[in-house]
């Protein structure tokens, strides 16, 4: 597709890079299809604070000045996380912006409580912002600004199944999404959970954290495990969740986020009351014990959350009049 002579300026303190190859790959891929499907002219200045230091973060108050005064063909800013919007405190350019909430920057659940203050703060200098679910909605409907519940797409010709028997060995293999060293992923609910699985069920159980991999080793273990359970704290839209689902792999997950939405309709698929461990060892057993090829196919029949599906209306957002 011709490229669009609006140059949009992402913004980011989420991207891969080679010290964490799995941090902000989802915006990677969005912007990556904004260019190849939607003919984006894109140039993204990534804040590398999570390798350097949250310097980084007042160094891209000036930095982010200069691209702007260097680049006029600059119309359109895109910035994904609220830290990463810092200098709006600073200065606002004329361009039309946009600002992705992605979690822990305005959800208070997740312990950041200055990032949320500085997120509240900036969002009011945008012009529209995208959030990933109801949860958000609350929150930034308070803020009297423009917004849409948007949560960010995956690659579902990448993320397919692969025909595996699992129901030939005598273990199981089940998946926590996430580094089980960060306190909102609630590591501990997950061990409670494998506990009583292994006090009652009837075959070995094997767990696999999905943590810091490359997009293929993560696709293979998707394909290669038996189920995922999620017990976060707090969730925006986890990106892992939809990646399960269009590999065929069945989801257990206390309700945080957008979960509930995403695998309403789904077989062998649940969301738990609340955080009560035997609650989800039994969805667990449950699931396992299942034998439904469905999933993928059901949840590509929701049609919502494709890459392309979603870009499409980030790109009709970038084109259109602010009002």
């Amino acid at each position: 597709m011709k490229s669009d002579n609006n140059k949009v300026l992402f913004i980011t303190n989420m991207y891969p890079h080679p010290s964490f190859t799995y941090m902000g790959v989802h915006v990677k891929e969005q912007i990556d299809c904004l260019v190849k499907d939607f003919g984006i002219n894109a140039e993204v200045y990534f804040i590398n604070a999570n390798e350097k230091g949250k310097l980084e973060y007042v160094k891209s108050i000036f930095k982010i000045y200069n691209i702007l005064k260097k680049n006029k063909d600059i119309q359109t800013i895109h910035i994904h996380y609220g830290l990463s919007a810092l200098f709006l405190a600073f200065f606002r350019p004329k361009a039309k912006i946009f600002l992705t909430f992605h979690g822990g920057d305005i959800l208070i659940a997740q312990g950041q409580y200055v990032q949320v203050l500085i997120s509240k703060y900036v969002a009011k200098k945008v012009d529209k912002i995208f959030i990933l679910n109801k949860e958000m909605g609350k929150i930034v409907s308070k803020l009297n600004i423009p917004y849409e519940i948007l949560p960010c797409g995956i690659d579902t010709e990448f993320f397919i199944n692969k025909a595996i028997d699992k129901k030939s060995t005598q273990s199981k293999t089940i998946l926590f999404p996430g580094d089980a060293s960060r306190p909102v992923k609630n590591y501990p609910l997950f061990e409670e959970v494998i506990k009583i699985l292994n006090k009652t069920a009837s075959f070995k159980i094997k767990t696999i954290c999905i943590h810091n991999l490359t997009r293929t080793e993560v696709r293979d273990l998707l394909n290669s495990a038996d189920c995922l359970v999620m017990t976060s704290l707090s969730e925006g839209s986890p990106q892992i969740i939809k990646e399960a689902l269009s590999c065929n792999l069945p989801v257990i997950s206390v309700p945080v986020g957008d979960v509930e939405t995403v695998i309403a309709g789904i077989p062998s698929c649940y969301t738990s009351n609340g955080f009560d461990p035997v609650e989800l060892a039994e969805l667990t057993i449950k699931v396992l014990e299942a034998n439904e090829p469905n999933i993928r196919s059901e949840f590509l029949k929701k049609g919502i959350y494709e890459n392309k599906s979603i870009c499409e209306k980030l790109a009709e957002n970038y084109r259109s009049e602010i009002s």
